[in-house]
């Protein structure tokens, strides 16, 4: 049974790469296909007492990464044709777009450091589930490879520059109508796989000139180019990463931080999703091919 699950991830991995090349329709019946596969499979491993099914948190991990890619599910948004960013579909309804609201700076950061504290505590914690053996910990605290303090403070700078660019990015191609909550989970989820590899081949004396990022490739398959163990260890992480970010979002607004100029909670939600990324790739360094 456990060959079963990862043939079917091989070739959920297969539409991933290969989805831009097909229809959307003929992508939507393979994928509904493949997913209903998949649960007939896990299904019987239930019935049989088997709750730990290997394989099962990647396929789910990879099968949201596809929804997220493709439209293959009907949505309430639209994605701009020039900023991929996801717009609200304007049923004639009026609208009023918020204004946004400045802080001065002893607001700003005791925002910033709320929305830091809830985030570094949510991602060591599962609070769906009581028993420790099932809890979903996206950051479990486990011994990590020493790195140099320069090479920390250099990822640190770099982590700044790329949550700047991608906040100036919002900024200037927001649309009136923005489903930021949408878009907040798949930039992140971007951000978090760029962080592991950047870390990775730090860690790893590999050259970094060559990487590029571009925040449009969020709203496209991305895969981060990191051995094949750690690529399954982040494929794994998808469903705990958006869970952590749903609750997120829910604090954000809760507070009406959402309503605040976005240093005060966009760009530190990013910044702490990317230091996630770097913690996430120092505990699962040692997961080589």
């Amino acid at each position: 049974m456990r060959n079963d699950v990862f043939d079917l991830i091989k070739e959920l991995k297969h539409l991933l790469l290969k989805g831009q090349e097909m229809d959307i329709d003929t992508l939507q019946y393979e994928a509904e296909s493949l997913y209903h596969f998949y649960s007939k499979r896990v299904d019987k491993l239930l019935d049989n007492g088997i709750f730990d099914i290997e394989g099962a948190k990647e396929f789910d991990g990879l099968y949201k990464k596809l929804k997220r890619a493709y439209p293959i599910e009907t949505t309430v948004y639209d994605r701009d044709e020039e900023s991929c960013l996801a717009e609200e579909l304007d049923f004639g309804f009026p609208f009023e777009e918020d204004e946004v609201r400045y802080v001065d700076e002893d607001v700003l950061t005791r925002i910033q450091k709320n929305i830091t504290n809830f985030i570094a505590n949510r991602s060591v914690s599962d609070p769906y589930e009581n028993d420790p053996e099932f809890a979903d910990i996206l950051i479990k605290q486990k011994p990590i490879v020493y790195v140099e303090q320069d090479d920390l403070l250099e990822m640190a700078s770099g982590l700044k520059g790329i949550t700047t660019s991608f906040v100036q990015y919002i900024e200037n191609y927001r649309p009136a109508r923005w489903r930021w909550g949408i878009d907040l989970i798949v930039i992140s989820q971007y951000l978090f796989e760029l962080m592991v590899e950047i870390t990775y081949k730090t860690i790893s004396g590999e050259d970094l000139d060559h990487l590029k990022y571009d925040i449009r490739q969020a709203f496209t398959y991305h895969k981060a180019n990191v051995p094949e163990l750690m690529e399954r260890a982040i494929n794994e992480s998808v469903v705990m990463l958006e869970e952590l970010l749903s609750d997120t979002i829910d604090y954000v607004e809760k507070h009406d931080y959402h309503k605040l100029e976005y240093e005060a909670w966009l760009r530190p939600i990013f910044y702490n999703i990317g230091i996630l990324g770097i913690k996430f790739a120092l505990e699962h360094h040692s997961e080589r091919d």
